[in-house]
């Protein structure tokens, strides 16, 4: 059986993510490994057919989020931090999810990305590709997909 020593989740702190957390902390225990949870903000755009924000508007927008942002992931870490007696180590990223969460599997030496999947209600999630199936074929080390059940 594989040996897992760098668990990384990938969070969007939905239900599904919530799930896939769970499921490394699990798995952390029984491999003696550490769980990294990463959250990435996306850039703001920062302009729009008629609208061009300055940059102090950009910076203020981006610190409020990435702030919100540090305030969730605290929330989920404390939910299952201590849990198992397994290191979880937050980190909040700014850019990209696909290429942060890619740029930390690499950083990190990952060997497992743990993420949850989201359902395809509508018809656009249906034909589009969701970053779970991206990071899937794309990333560097074994993945695991874990859907939210609400059983």
């Amino acid at each position: 059986m594989k040996q897992f020593k760098n668990i990384l989740v990938a969070t969007d702190f939905s239900q599904d993510s919530r799930a896939a957390l769970d499921e490394a902390v699990l798995m952390a225990e029984k491999f003696k490994a550490k769980v990294y949870v990463l959250h990435a903000v996306d850039k703001i755009q920062a302009y729009g057919p008629d609208y061009f924000p300055s940059m102090e508007e950009i910076e203020s927008v981006k610190s409020r989020l990435l702030s919100e942002a540090r305030k969730k992931l605290e929330r989920e870490v404390k939910r299952v931090n201590g849990k198992r007696g397994v290191a979880i180590i937050p980190d909040l990223r700014y850019g990209r999810a696909y290429d942060e969460i890619l740029h930390e599997e690499s950083e990190k030496n990952i060997d497992l990305l743990v993420m949850g999947t989201h359902a395809k209600n509508t018809l656009w999630q249906k034909l589009s590709r969701h970053l779970s199936d991206k990071l899937a074929r794309q990333s560097i080390c074994d993945t695991l997909i874990v859907r939210h059940s609400s059983e």
